[in-house]
């Protein structure tokens, strides 16, 4: 059968993001059984070919810079030929399969078909129920019936499927591929000392260290393909300059002929924070799926090695996203700089100071178009690896310019990188539905240089932290009684940052980073993560979502022995762990005013000590506090605490959308959006539907357009609604917009009709 690749990420559970395609809920086996009550039909992979747990390149030859990183099983696993089901005492009926492959260091599958009813849920998770992928629901129904997860550590993982009595219709579920993980992508920071961060090599320069490509770098993904393989690419920006997610990489990461990019996923974000190098980024925020709009052909001399996926959704407004510029003009340029994933790490930066040139590419004896890349002939700082693949190379302006084909230079031999050259692939194929042109300039302006692009709703979303570049961060310790920011026996179960925007300016809240230093893996501890109102002490709560601690956690190594916190009832010290800032997003409109207050509530049914947030170290008395406790059932400062006095800022960042306040007083407005999601989305067949929020209230409005702007429907949709269906049966194939319009308030959507392609 055919096999299918990977195309969602996710970490946690319970901080996982509609783009991501997780919605929320606990499998059967955590809410209403335990795990010894469970039974599982076992499916063994095959024992993995020893010649593929390892890879490595020949210093002295130029070679594809992309990175596998498993090999794949195709399988054909069903609900009907596959598996246990059973019944709930609700009628609900779950299927359940345990897929094992000895050795693995992680797994994940791909769904060669996906479509479940309404009300259905799937759950993907490992033995131990430390990591929970899902619920995946009918808003992941897509028109390609293509379902990839997210690799899951170790060598088990366990499907569990929950469907409701009484659906519209049975749900249809098929594996057809399943990846052995011989890297370890998840673990790769578990075994690696403090002070050689990460797997890539040591010349590799962090992103987040480096000034004055903070744009750039927010248009730069790490790329998961296939569920086997690791490159890197960039959002770019288009001349409609409409925020369509397009992806410039490099063709040879797809090895399947057909350049299928459905099983794609991108990873925003991921860097350490704030250029602390000791704290692995976050790895939440991503998009699965995609469309494969433009690529280089396959033919020799004709090959320059380019492609351009679409994403399947916009990113989320959380992940503030960057769509790069780019110039197809140049046939110079010096002082270039490339931003990449190296050996799948966090992003790193690559700078040439000198003149590059165009050359001609050879890799294993196979020409490529001639003069079509840039020729890196020596690195002054950091190179490229492999995962680096596809990455772009910027002018010393800004604008891309090229991306990663293939290379030899390491931190020992720091030469030879070739990027394909834009100017030279502009319109190269013969097809030009298959050119960069065709896509990246959709009004056929003849532009060959194009600035980078912030959609509007994107403006003013910031990151906004009270944790300073280059200060230092620690825990506070309260001796035998715990943490200052964490656990403790001294009464204290809460605590907030406080976060002040700009006179006359207010905030929408969209998520929060946090970052322990400490942390347990008992399945009973947890974090309530809040918004409360501002003021002169943290005042109403706004919004609140409980993340079990163990969700974010992973086995460390103390002293050379792997261990787990809270697996003996107490705290060992951390000689060989790298921290990680975690990401929860806010799926709710959050509104506050002109000040607000984040935090957390710690919910203890496990050991002291096992717990703590990072924080500034003491500022001293003149310093700046922005941190507060609560305790004796009151709210204070860190520097009124009586036995470790601190003025000091918590760890925990805002993602926030910040408008101008047309008032001196703050009204909070019901700001919820009409439409929830399209099913499917975004490729749409003859039909799709709309599933609003909430029922409509009143009649709302919808009206569809071309792209060039004519009108060519409307329709009232009725109040009491909770969908609404719209046929494309007489419409030609093409792009779409949607324009809703409900009490007052308009959203415009994009869709595509592909009912004759």
């Amino acid at each position: 059968m055919r096999t299918f690749p990977l195309v969602i990420l996710f970490s946690l559970v319970a901080l996982c993001s509609t783009a991501q395609i997780s919605h929320g809920g606990k499998p059967v086996g955590i809410s209403a059984m335990g795990m010894k009550s469970l039974s599982f039909d076992e499916v063994k992979m095959p024992e993995i070919r020893s010649a593929l747990k390892s890879q490595s390149f020949d210093a002295d030859k130029i070679h594809l810079k992309t990175l596998k990183f498993a090999e794949s099983f195709p399988v054909d696993l069903t609900p009907d030929n596959s598996g246990v089901w059973s019944t709930l005492s609700n009628g609900s009926k779950v299927w359940r399969l345990l897929v094992s492959s000895e050795g693995a260091k992680s797994l994940n599958i791909i769904f060669s078909k996906y479509h479940i009813p309404s009300g259905a849920q799937l759950f993907i998770y490992n033995p131990e129920m430390t990591q929970i992928l899902g619920s995946f629901t009918s808003a992941n129904n897509k028109t390609s019936g293509i379902l990839p997860v997210m690799p899951l550590d170790g060598d088990k993982l366990i499907v569990e499927y929950i469907e409701p009595a009484n659906v519209a219709y049975g749900g249809e579920l098929e594996i057809g591929t399943i990846n052995h993980d011989f890297m370890g992508i998840n673990n790769i920071l578990k075994d690696i000392p403090i002070g050689n961060f990460g797997s890539s090599q040591a010349c590799e320069v962090n992103l987040s260290c480096e000034d004055g490509w903070d744009q750039q770098s927010q248009s730069v993904v790490k790329m998961i393909i296939d569920g086997n393989e690791l490159c890197s690419g960039s959002l770019i920006n288009n001349t409609a300059e409409d925020g369509t997610p397009y992806v410039l990489t490099a063709a040879h990461c797809y090895t399947d002929h057909s350049f299928n990019a459905y099983g794609t996923i991108f990873i925003f974000n991921y860097q350490v924070p704030n250029c602390y190098n000791t704290i692995e980024g976050s790895r939440e925020q991503t998009v699965a799926g995609g469309y494969m709009r433009a690529y280089s052909e396959q033919e020799e001399f004709k090959n320059s090695d380019y492609a351009l996926v679409e994403m399947s959704v916009i990113p989320p407004a959380a992940y503030r996203a960057y769509y790069s510029g780019w110039d197809a003009s140049v046939t110079t340029a010096n002082d270039v700089v490339a931003i990449h994933h190296p050996n799948g790490d966090v992003k790193k930066i690559s700078r040439d100071e000198d003149a590059v040139e165009i050359t001609s590419l050879i890799v294993d004896k196979y020409y490529y178009k001639t003069y079509s890349h840039w020729w890196i002939k020596d690195w002054e700082s950091g190179v490229t690896e492999g995962g680096s693949s596809g990455c772009p190379l910027f002018s010393k302006d800004g604008y891309i310019i090229g991306a990663l084909s293939a290379g030899q230079a390491s931190c020992s031999n720091m030469i030879n990188d070739f990027f394909f050259c834009l100017n030279k692939v502009w319109t190269s194929h013969s097809d030009q539905t298959k050119t960069l042109k065709y896509w990246l300039d959709p009004l056929n302006s003849g532009a060959l240089k194009l600035d980078g692009y912030i959609p509007e709703e994107l403006d003013t979303v910031e990151r906004i932290s009270n944790v300073k570049k280059g200060e230092d961060i620690t825990v506070v310790s309260l001796g035998s009684d715990g943490y200052l920011g964490g656990f403790n026996k001294a009464g204290i179960t809460k605590y907030a940052e406080h976060y002040q925007l700009k006179e006359d300016y207010d905030g929408k809240v969209l998520g929060l980073y946090f970052v322990p230093q400490l942390g347990s893996a008992s399945s009973a501890s947890s974090i309530n993560f809040k918004v409360w109102e501002g003021g002169a002490q943290p005042g109403n709560e706004l919004w609140s979502k409980q993340v079990y601690i163990k969700e974010w956690l992973r086995t460390q190594k103390i002293d050379g022995t792997v261990s787990k916190f809270g697996s003996t009832g107490g705290y060992y010290t951390k000689a060989y762990y790298n921290d990680t800032e975690n990401f929860v997003e806010i799926d709710e409109d959050i509104e506050t005013g002109n000040d607000f207050y984040v935090g957390y509530e710690i919910v203890s049914n496990g050991p002291v000590d096992t717990f703590a947030l990072y924080q500034v170290v003491d500022r001293g008395g003149s310093g700046e506090n922005t941190a507060w406790f609560y305790q004796n059932d009151a709210w204070n400062t860190f520097p009124n605490y009586s036995e470790s006095p601190v003025n000091s800022s918590l760890y925990m960042d805002a993602v926030v959308k910040i408008y101008k306040n047309p008032s001196d007083t703050f009204i909070p407005t019901n700001n919820k959006k009409i439409v929830k999601f399209i099913e499917p989305s975004p490729a749409i067949g003859d039909y799709f539907t709309l599933h609003f929020t909430d029922p409509l209230a009143e009649d709302a409005v919808l009206s569809v357009y071309t792209l060039n702007g004519a009108k060519i429907d409307e329709k009232n949709m009725p109040s009491g609604s909770a969908s609404y269906d719209e046929t494309f049966a007489t419409k030609a194939s093409g792009i779409y917009i949607l324009r809703i319009i409900y009490q007052s308030k308009t959203e415009v959507y994009r869709v595509v009709n592909i009912s004759n392609f």
